[in-house]
């Protein structure tokens, strides 16, 4: 099984408050970058050998500096992948990025999808069994204590069986009872066919839910509902609080 960091965008909010041109997943949290704590994490997956990251022609140094530092101490193999974007304006969009490295690395699933930007302290191994068990895609999904934070993402709804019914990127009125989506992915090869049928469809690229959302409706999509902690840090506020409690838990 490959992984796939997303780390392609231009965190713009977030360098506004930092004031540093660094992407928001080399910024610092509790003493080491995000991307290193979800590779830390992936270390303790066996099926996990090789991971991808996905960044632009802006970031692709900054990145393989990294690479660097990481290789020399993790047993997974690292890949630095460039978009070949520069700005804002020509990104290619979160799905966009996906399809990109899947073709140029003739990616097979199943395949773990992460943002590059979450940051977590819960393991990813019950969201893999089900995988298993389900033998199709799961998503990792997160019950937010401030609901207003449901109109940022993306909306999952369950029945008992653990399948979305009802899946929306970012509503204006969210239902209170909807949970959250994190932007962590597990995909099997069947799905990676499907996504080039979407993008065969011309359906919009940027954002990650929109393919979940078109995907759900033709085919059964799981959602495992993880425990533990969980930030996305693209704001300067979710940093802060991503730091305040991670540093907590290291004393």
């Amino acid at each position: 099984m490959d992984a796939l960091i997303l780390a392609a965008g231009y965190g713009t909010r977030l360098q506004s408050a930092t004031g540093n041109n660094l992407p928001k997943q080399l910024v610092e949290v509790a003493g080491k970058p995000v991307i290193t704590h979800i590779i830390e994490k992936l270390e303790g997956i066996q099926e996990i050998r090789r991971v991808h990251v996905i960044t632009n022609e802006l970031y692709f140094n900054q990145f393989l500096n990294w690479r660097e530092t990481i290789q020399k101490s993790s047993r997974i193999t690292v890949k630095i992948i460039n978009d070949k974007t520069r700005s804002e304006e020509s990104r290619l969009g979160t799905l966009g990025d996906i399809y990109y490295a899947a073709e140029k690395e003739y990616l097979q699933g199943p395949i773990l999808i992460i943002g590059g930007d979450n940051l977590f302290n819960f393991s990813l191994q019950p969201m893999i069994n089900m995988f298993r068990e389900k033998k199709a895609p799961v998503i990792s999904l997160y019950d937010v204590e401030n609901k207003e934070l449901l109109k940022s993402l993306g909306n999952a709804i369950l029945n008992e069986d653990s399948r979305i019914i009802n899946f929306e990127e970012k509503p204006q009125n969210p239902n209170p009872d909807a949970l959250s989506a994190t932007l962590i992915y597990l995909y099997p090869n069947e799905t990676l066919n499907d996504l080039r049928q979407y993008v065969r469809e011309c359906h919009n690229l940027d954002k990650s839910g929109s393919f979940i959302q078109w995907l759900h409706k033709k085919k059964p999509v799981y959602g495992h509902v993880c425990q533990g902690k969980w930030f996305d840090i693209g704001t300067p506020e979710s940093l802060e609080q991503a730091r305040k409690e991670f540093s907590q838990e290291q004393e």
